[in-house]
């Protein structure tokens, strides 16, 4: 697990060094290759980098350190009162700044608010910039009562290395278990299941918070989640007043407060399964909006960038702008698309810039000079978490980042290399009658607009079923998709 590897060790050392009130240890822990049940303590050690002192709260620690009752909810992590009158469901990336910033104030918050007030944890959207296996850890260390601890360490700064073993001793976890516990289907069922909601409630940005239903985004100060606070605990009196369980405070609160009424509570605190369309109660309102029948003929360029399964049977074929706020909306959605259908699932990107804005043009030519050199993704990556810095310094910036070479992306750029092939991509949209972005066609299908995973999963799932009845008829896999554009192109 390399990426927790780099995302915990100065995070360790930072909260040994907080707790103990000394700052220069040795590092305690170093990498193996050995397996986990071979694992010994190294010989030597190092200097302890300096590393920044762990978040607090004001009430003196970090959220690890608050005496408060620990629990869980059908497998979320819990911190607070165990009968709460306002339940704060948080998904929140420890590793990003702005989730970092918002701890302080949660623990400030918990600590005032002892008898009434309960975290619940859950895994945020996926997107570029987490490894999955970052939020996977933290769920096996929860299952050993340690997840608050391990929220906190994840919460410093960036480590160097560190491995399995050590992570297991540092947070006093059972190596073995927790070792197995990385690798336990249910787990990452559950890391799945958890992101799939999280995108069927509309979350896009991180922190999101929601007080017994109502919204709080971004990094607040402790003002704005005491007032909300507050808030939330007048509507609780007041339901209670009517009569209203305190068990059922956060359901019935959730249906008037959150724009998906019960949905929020099904998804959030029942961790009930988004439901494809398909699979729905009769009577129910569908999450998926409808798609046209029509298949449209979209040729893909061999010379695209493409992510995904290697022998394909279903296409998406996106057209997109890294200046385009929708465009960028539309990663998450993607990312768990591809996650759930590695095998059959490809995704095929055409750019498709605002005529007027040069910016996009840049990012676009310089996207495609990076996938000259395979590294069309990272800088994907880049620009879009970036959006609203993409001049050419900014650019050359994040090529940096990357080890890419700034003298041949710089002459790219200013020489436009790359426009034609940009414009090619254009004339495409244009012919196929592309006007906004972003644009989908699922094997033909045409999906508009920044979708969610629930929205376009039951598209993708019909396409694949179509694509395996043409397989047990004899296609090979390399030819559905060109037996389905012929006979798009062949459609009146």
């Amino acid at each position: 697990m390399p990426k927790i590897i780099a995302l915990i060790t100065i995070s360790v050392c930072a909260l040994l060094a907080f707790l103990a009130g000394w700052w220069s240890a040795p590092v305690l822990f170093g990498p193996s290759d050995r397996p986990l049940a071979e694992e010994a303590a190294p010989a030597a050690t190092a200097p302890a980098p300096t590393a920044p002192e762990p978040v607090k709260s004001a009430a003196g620690g970090p959220l690890s350190t608050l005496d408060l009752p620990r629990g869980e909810i059908r497998g979320s992590p819990t911190l607070g009162a165990s009968a709460p009158k306002v339940t704060l469901v948080m998904l929140t990336d420890p590793t990003c700044s702005e989730s970092r910033e918002s701890s302080a104030s949660l623990a400030r918050l918990l600590d005032e608010n002892r008898e009434t007030l309960q975290l619940v944890w859950k895994v945020p959207p996926p997107d570029d910039e987490t490894d999955d296996e970052v939020y996977l850890a933290a769920l096996a260390a929860h299952r050993q009562g340690r997840f608050w601890e391990i929220h906190d360490l994840l919460a410093a700064s960036p480590p160097d290395d560190l491995s399995t073993a050590a992570i297991a001793k540092s947070l006093s976890l059972n190596a073995e278990r927790f070792a197995a516990d990385l690798d336990d289907p249910m787990l990452r069922n559950q890391l799945k299941r958890e992101q799939q909601a999280a995108l069927a409630i509309g979350v896009e940005t991180l922190p999101a918070f929601f007080l017994n239903g109502q919204k709080l985004k971004g990094a607040r100060p402790y003002r704005d989640f005491a007032n909300l606070m507050g808030e939330a605990l007048l509507f609780a009196e007041q339901a209670l007043e009517a009569g209203t369980p305190r068990a059922a405070l956060h359901e019935t609160l959730a249906r008037r407060l959150h724009p998906a009424g019960r949905l929020f509570h099904d998804l959030m605190i029942e961790a009930r399964e988004v439901q494809p369309a398909a699979a729905r109660p009769a009577g129910r309102k569908p999450v998926v909006h409808s798609f046209d029948e029509k298949v449209h003929h979209v040729p893909i360029d061999p010379a695209a960038p493409t992510r995904g399964a290697s022998q394909p049977i279903v296409h998406m074929v996106l057209f997109a702008d890294f200046a385009c706020p929708f465009s960028k909306r539309l990663a998450p959605t993607l990312k768990l698309a591809l996650a759930t259908f590695p095998e059959d699932l490809e995704l095929v990107w055409y750019n498709l810039p605002a005529p007027d804005d040069e910016r996009a043009h840049l990012a676009a030519q310089a996207a495609m000079a990076a996938h000259g050199v395979g590294r069309f993704w990272d800088l994907h990556a880049l620009l879009f978490a970036n959006q609203d810095a993409l001049e050419s310094a900014d650019i050359e910036r994040y090529a940096a980042e990357l080890g890419l070479d700034l003298a041949v992306l710089r002459r790219a750029l200013e020489t436009g290399v790359h426009r034609a092939r940009v414009e090619r991509d254009v004339a495409l949209a244009e012919r196929i009658g592309v006007q906004a972005t972003p644009r989908m066609f699922i094997n033909g299908r045409s999906v508009l607009g920044a979708r969610t995973f629930a929205e376009i999963e039951p598209l993708i799932r019909e396409e694949l079923a179509k694509a395996e009845r043409l397989l047990s008829r004899g296609a090979a896999r390399r030819g559905v998709y060109e037996h389905i554009m012929r006979r798009a192109a062949a459609a009146p």
